[in-house]
């Protein structure tokens, strides 16, 4: 993996004003980050004049949806200048290389074609990739107007073919694995794989977000949330996603196999707990470095290969296969990660003994202040309607520099600090002592049978 320093990264934007022309690209083919940025800024037309300290090829960035072309878009946009702004803000970090991102999108529908509209914007940089996702269900027109928002940009492209995607499903673990392969097929100039929704929001600059980061690179470090698995709904269950195999599904996906019986109703069809490998569980969003999505694409072991053939049957696959995948016995242990994602979700308030909540609710304005001194990269779930009023006060946030630029990477910094004393999986994959899932469930079949109108 190479690490690069200010001093080597820093001629990239200049060359990028001085290129004359973009530079042809196929997906089996890696490129610079040259190419890159040329592609994107419409043939490399320069900075205005702006030179390498900005001038006027600076633009605030409360334009940034503005303008024709908008201005994030924008040939005369000087990437150069805002992050020479963003390492000025930060002297401790004035060696460190901005971090390189590749992002999948996952969306679906109308809404989140809207959605992309608002959030894109804030995440370009010609130093990241873009994976957009559009939902096989999705209408031709939804999948023509993203297209239309990512012309032009050789560094944005859509995942295709795409895949009927259903939640609890495995189509979305799927997608997410199809995602990762082709952007590590895609291109090497990256550092980190993040999975976003439509529905998420950046907290930072792209450019605040890369220099954040980039202290993270030279350490391999991946952010994930998870712990051992607790529960049974999950772990023994063979669950079925007809997106993978039927044009139109039939039923909701990560319904149980049911056995049919010469008399009485059927019963749900189980399988024995895994003993080569603990089950772990957690949040689907993650930032996985680029060691640790080489090492699940290629699957030189078989560790991942053969995961993703047990969790295809396995209910809420997502929020376990990363996780599992980190922490099984036969997988490489150097991969550090930290338990902690770096997203700020904003679920509403229940009991987890007595309650099961599917879904965040939407962000409103008065949350934002949580939310910009979380320290967290990006935050969800954002809304059309209920949201705007939080997307303008975020957007106005962002736009405020000095200062506010340092402040809002430090807390980024602050929250990450724990994982510079993770040197591998140890802390992140131990399990709690006398742990027993088959105990577990067996006790939390008790319970339900004991709760169950039929057994009174």
């Amino acid at each position: 993996m190479l690490y690069l320093f200010y001093s080597n990264w820093h001629p990239f934007f200049t060359s990028y004003r001085e290129t004359s022309s973009s530079s042809s690209f196929s997906s089996s083919t890696p490129r610079s980050h040259a190419d890159t940025a040329t592609a994107a800024n419409n043939g490399g037309r320069g900075g205005g004049g702006g030179g390498e300290g900005g001038g006027e090829g600076v633009f605030p960035l409360s334009e940034l949806l503005s303008g024709n072309p908008p201005y994030w878009r924008d040939p005369r946009r000087d990437f150069q200048a805002e992050y020479d702004e963003v390492v000025a803000a930060v002297p401790g970090l004035r060696g460190t290389r901005p971090a390189r991102f590749a992002f999948l999108i996952m969306a679906h529908g109308p809404t989140d074609v809207e959605l992309l509209r608002r959030n894109l914007p804030w995440l370009y940089s010609p130093l990241n990739f873009f994976l957009i996702h559009m939902d096989r269900k999705s209408s031709d027109k939804d999948r023509a107007d993203v297209r239309e928002l990512l012309h032009g940009l050789d560094n944005a492209r859509m995942l295709e073919p795409a895949q009927s995607v259903s939640w609890g499903g495995y189509s979305i673990t799927l997608t997410a694995l199809f995602g990762l392969s082709t952007l590590v097929e895609w291109s090497r100039d990256w550092d980190y794989f993040i999975n976003l929704s439509a529905t998420d929001f950046p907290l930072l600059s792209s450019a605040e977000m890369g220099v954040a980061m980039g202290s993270f690179v030279e350490s391999r470090m991946n952010f994930v949330t998870g712990s051992a698995m607790m529960e049974q709904n999950r772990a023994e269950l063979y669950v079925d996603d007809q997106g993978l195999y039927r044009v139109n599904e039939t039923r909701r996906a990560a319904q149980p196999f049911l056995q049919r019986r010469q008399s009485g109703p059927p019963v749900r069809v189980e399988r024995p707990l895994p003993n080569l490998f603990t089950l772990f569980k957690g949040e689907f969003w993650v930032a996985l470095h680029r060691d640790f999505c080489e090492y699940v694409h290629e699957s030189p072991d078989n560790v991942a290969r053969s995961l993703q053939a047990y969790f295809a049957k396995f209910r809420i696959s997502d929020e376990s296969f990363f996780q599992t995948t980190l922490c099984h016995p036969a997988a490489p242990s150097a991969f550090p990660v930290h338990n902690d994602n770096l997203r700020l979700v904003n679920w509403p308030y229940f009991d987890p003994e007595t309650e099961w909540v599917l879904h965040p609710d939407p962000v409103q304005s008065k949350h934002v202040t949580k939310l910009m001194k979380s320290g967290a990269l990006f935050a969800r779930k954002f809304e059309l309607g209920t949201s705007d009023r939080a997307w303008s006060d975020i957007e106005g946030l962002l736009s405020e520099k000095g200062k506010h630029v340092g402040e809002r990477i430090l807390r980024v910094l602050e929250r990450g600090k724990p994982a510079r004393s993770v040197r591998g999986r140890e802390e992140f994959c131990t399990v709690p002592e006398g742990y027993d899932l088959d105990y577990i469930l067996r006790h939390q079949k008790i319970k339900r049978e004991r709760k169950s109108p039929d057994s009174r």
